[in-house]
């Protein structure tokens, strides 16, 4: 996440990753100026302010509430299958998220610790692996699909979770519900919501009010 470095920051992934981060080189530059040049660093609560204003909002919708971003609240319904991305951005894209070790050791060793904590508290954990498109299932290595399950399927055999693949979902997307060749759009993700809550969640809270209350049924 290149907004959140320093140029040490910077300087420490280029050590490592080589001239694979000199496209980040501006997004940190960018943050930096932004610390002193406050029009700069505020770019994003300006333009939302603009927006609220024009539109007659007063909300203060937040992710950590679980809101959408701006970009989603403006635009929920794009789609790549009227905006379809080139395959060399889509190959670009892949390249990103396999260099150095996969899965990243630090995010593995952080979902291990959040399953652990979970199941010492008695708290059933669900796990799903998000859905992707054709373009994008077209250039992902093999290797890094298996990669993933491995780690990701040890973690919640080991602790107890409930892993779920796409094909369990039994729920067809197309082009029409990814708004990019990684993310659902506002279609797909009320979808895939609905599936997951009615064939795992719901399930799931009916068992747990339906049996004693012990220390190994507390949720």
């Amino acid at each position: 996440a290149p907004i959140y470095w320093n140029f040490d920051d910077w300087k420490a992934e280029y050590n490592r990753r080589g001239v694979k981060v000199l496209d980040d080189l501006p997004t940190v530059i960018r943050s930096y100026i932004g610390k002193v040049y406050l029009t700069l660093g505020y770019r994003e609560q300006l333009s939302l302010k603009i927006r609220q204003i024009l539109a007659g909002e007063r909300d203060t919708l937040s992710q950590l509430d679980g809101e959408l971003t701006p970009w989603q609240r403006t635009n929920p319904n794009r789609s790549i299958a009227t905006q379809p991305p080139k395959a060399d951005a889509v190959r670009a894209y892949v390249k990103t998220l396999s260099h150095g070790a996969y899965p990243n050791h630090e995010l593995v060793n952080a979902m291990d610790r959040l399953a652990r904590a979970c199941r010492s508290r008695h708290v059933r954990l669900i796990v799903y692996q998000a859905p992707i498109p054709k373009i994008l299932t077209k250039y992902v290595p093999k290797k890094m699909e298996d990669s993933y399950l491995k780690a990701i399927k040890h973690i919640c055999a080991a602790n107890g979770a409930k892993f779920i693949r796409p094909d369990q979902l039994k729920l067809k997307l197309g082009d029409q519900n990814f708004r990019d060749p990684s993310h659902l759009n506002l279609s797909g993700a009320e979808r895939l919501s609905t599936v997951l809550a009615q064939r795992f969640l719901v399930p799931l809270l009916r068992d747990a009010t339906t049996q004693p209350t012990t220390a190994a049924t507390q949720q």
